[in-house]
C-alpha cells in the first residue's frame, strides 16, 4: 500500500528556486532517505509535504497519519518549559505504555522535569522523536534530526528507529552525513534513495 503519493510536484517559493520532484511515492513498510547538499531544497521538501508550504505545482496525497522531526533549530521556546511538556504535546494523549517504552529507548525516562532550555541539544532531539513517536504515526518525517548531535546521541536515535520500524513503521530521512546515510539503510530491506540536487529529486 503506498502512503504517499506525489504527482508531478514542484516545490519552493515563489520568485526563488524551485525543485521538481516529479510523480513518487513511498510504500507502507519503506525507509526513504533524502541526501543532496546544503540548501539543495530537502527541507523545503518535507515541509511541502507536511503541508506547511504550498506546493508550487502538483498534487500530494497520504494515506494515515504523520510524524515530524524537525532540525534541531526549528524549535525553541520562550516560556518555561519542560522536556515532558514538549514530549506529551500532542493532539492526542499518548499510550502510557508506548510512551514509556519509547523514554526507555531514548534514555529520557528520568529527564522528562528538565528544563528545555537547560537541556542539551541531543536531549532536546530525542525529545521531538518521543513527541512524534508517542502518536505511533504510520509515517515519519525526520529532517536532518542529528546532524548537531554527538555520536551516543545518534545511536539512540537509530535505536528508536530500527524499533518503531519493527513496529511496521515507515520514514522519509533527509541526511547528509555518508555514515548515518548507511546507518539508515541497514534499517531496512526495502530502502530507497532519493537525490536532491540543481532543481531535480532523483533515485540515487
Amino acid at each position: 500500500m503506498s502512503l504517499l503519493v506525489v504527482s508531478d510536484l514542484v516545490v519552493g517559493y515563489a520568485g526563488g528556486p524551485s525543485c521538481f520532484v516529479g510523480n513518487r511515492k513511498i510504500t507502507d513498510g519503506s525507509v526513504v532517505v533524502l541526501t543532496g547538499p546544503s540548501g539543495s531544497g530537502k527541507s523545503t521538501i518535507l515541509r511541502t509535504l507536511l503541508g506547511t508550504l504550498t506546493p508550487l505545482r502538483g498534487h500530494i496525497q497520504w494515506q494515515g497519519q504523520q510524524g515530524w522531526v524537525p532540525q534541531q533549530t526549528y524549535w525553541e521556546y520562550p516560556l518555561p518549559t519542560t522536556l515532558g511538556e514538549v514530549i506529551a504535546g500532542q493532539v492526542q494523549p499518548p499510550c502510557p505504555d508506548r510512551l514509556a517504552h519509547i523514554l526507555q529507548i531514548l534514555r529520557l525516562t528520568d529527564r522528562t522535569s528538565q528544563p528545555w532550555n537547560a537541556s542539551s541539544g541531543g536531549e532536546r532531539q530525542r525529545a521531538l522523536l518521543a513527541r512524534a513517536l508517542s502518536a505511533h504515526p504510520e509515517t515519519l518525517l525526520l529532517d536532518e534530526p542529528v546532524s548537531q548531535v554527538d555520536m551516543p546521541t545518534v545511536q539512540l536515535f537509530l535505536d528508536a528507529l530500527r524499533h518503531y520500524h519493527q513496529q511496521g513503521g515507515t520514514m522519509l530521512v533527509s541526511a547528509h552525513q555518508p555514515d548515518l546515510i548507511d546507518a539508515l539503510s541497514s534499517i531496512s530491506s526495502n530502502c530507497h534513495h532519493w537525490h536532491c540536487a540543481e532543481g531535480t529529486v532523483t533515485n540515487d
